[in-house]
């Protein structure tokens, strides 16, 4: 195993820089750099103690370092390993880095560290993941949900799933070893209980996910409806700046804007689209293509329609957004240019819509006065208030747990199935040990390095 070095602090400049050696000569090569303030090697003083001294190019030294020493097995990644804290200088980073490869480390590849703490048996996978996901976290439920999985929440649930499992496989096994008696070890009425106890925990791991995935990913909302209805407007305003081009040709956005914006503490991500029609113009039916596309993908809709039209326009324009949304979308419907619709229009209009749209949110909008911004905004609320997880329930974050568990699920009911079909011992264990590889996926059980790359390019370089 090569020994590995890297910056983990960022790129960012700042006052000091961390620099992390790890590997079976990381005590070695850090003794050609560090002398103490006393002119030790860092090899003779105490590990996990943070020592003062010099960092020395040859005999010059070129900066004043706090350096410490992990003993294997006691460190991040299980390995011997030294962090070196520096000052933020680009140029002692960058020197630091030479003359720890040119001793024998190389530059360390993206979530290396974390990789090998993982292998090292000091962090299982979904412990590993959630690294990268407390990194990457932006608001506090992303924070809180790694801080969960960073602390075994979904490994001890998971560990929990396949006990229940793996005593019953272990029986099947030995129902097969004496097959030729006609033995039966493991009572079928005790199998199919355990089967429904584990299909009922994972299907309440899979129902988190919608939450999880919202936390992790954010919210994806698409402002979608007819040509100059005010979708732009709307989108500026709820940014609280000017991203969107707004006009009053139709046609004017053709391509999709995309924004952020946080409402207690959830993310969501806005997209402004091309308004949709028939359009002679190929650039613009692009843009409707694509909007249609955003829209089969989002979690939900705001669906912009002019109230200054006759009902019957505004009734097909709203008709035509919905009819692309994926099933069970929330929807709100929001009437705009509220401020240049006569009262009794606008209010009869109003109610024709919630009448022919029952089960959307009907919003009213009017952009040069920001009148019913709010309402908007406490329905952006709403949504937080049913997605954010409670408490310190386990949820399911990540997509490659979701599909684990989705399959793991399969593998049951066709357990399950087959139980109620009486079918031979063979195929039963077969079945059972599906169930469990795929929840041990989750946590560890990955045999392919393609698997395990794709989930470690995730990560920063220096961790």
């Amino acid at each position: 195993m090569h020994t590995i070095v890297a910056l983990s602090t960022g790129s960012i400049h700042g006052a000091i820089a961390i620099v992390r050696i790890s590997g079976p000569d990381a005590v070695s090569i850090a003794d050609t750099l560090f002398h103490s303030a006393r002119g030790e090697k860092l090899s003779s003083l105490p590990p996990r103690m943070a020592h003062f001294g010099e960092l020395l190019d040859g005999d010059a030294a070129i900066d004043q370092v706090v350096a410490t020493r992990y003993q294997a097995p006691r460190s991040y990644t299980g390995e011997d390993m030294v962090e070196f804290a520096c000052h933020g200088s680009s140029f002692i980073v960058e020197r630091l880095l030479q003359m720890a490869m040119a001793k024998g480390a190389r530059m360390a590849e993206r979530g290396e560290f974390t990789r090998r703490a993982f292998l090292n048996g000091k962090l299982d996978l979904a412990q590993a993941e959630a690294v990268a996901d407390l990194i990457n976290a932006q608001t506090a439920p992303q924070t809180q949900m790694a801080i969960m999985q960073l602390k075994g929440g979904l490994s001890k649930t998971i560990d929990t799933l396949k006990a229940q499992l793996l005593e019953l496989s272990a029986l099947l096994e030995l129902e097969l070893d004496f097959s030729e008696e006609d033995v039966e070890f493991a009572d079928r009425s005790r199998l199919m209980q355990l089967t429904q106890q584990a299909q009922c925990g994972i299907e309440r791991l899979l129902a988190s996910y919608t939450s999880g995935n919202a936390v992790r990913e954010g919210v994806r909302i698409v402002i979608t409806g007819s040509p100059n209805a005010g979708k732009s407007s709307l989108l500026n305003a709820l940014a609280q700046e000017e991203i969107a081009l707004v006009s009053d040709i139709p046609g004017t956005t053709r391509d999709a804007i995309e924004t952020t914006l946080r409402v207690n503490g959830l993310q969501f991500r806005l997209t402004d689209t091309a308004g949709l029609r028939q359009s002679a113009d190929p650039v613009e039916r692009m843009g409707v293509q694509r909007a249609e596309q955003r829209i089969a993908q989002a979690s939900a809709l705001i669906v912009v329609a002019d109230a200054t039209l006759p009902w019957e326009h505004i009734k097909r324009d709203i008709s035509t957004a919905i009819r692309h949304a994926a099933h069970g979308a929330r929807i709100a419907i929001l009437l705009s240019k509220v401020d240049l619709t006569p009262a009794n229009e606008l209010e009869q209009r109003y109610a024709l819509t919630q009448k022919e749209f029952p089960s959307a949110t009907h919003l009213r909008w009017a952009a040069p006065t920001r009148h019913g911004e709010q309402e908007i905004l406490q329905w952006l609320s709403s949504i937080a208030a049913q997605l954010l997880p409670q408490g310190e329930a386990v949820v399911v974050t990540s997509a490659r747990h979701a599909a684990a568990l989705s399959e793991a699920r399969q593998s049951l009911e066709e357990l399950a199935q087959s139980l109620n079909g009486h079918v031979t011992t063979d195929i039963l264990a077969f079945q059972l040990r599906t169930a469990i590889d795929s929840l041990t996926s989750i946590t560890g059980g990955v045999d392919s390095n393609a698997v395990l790359d794709y989930i470690f390019s995730r990560f920063c370089i220096g961790k």
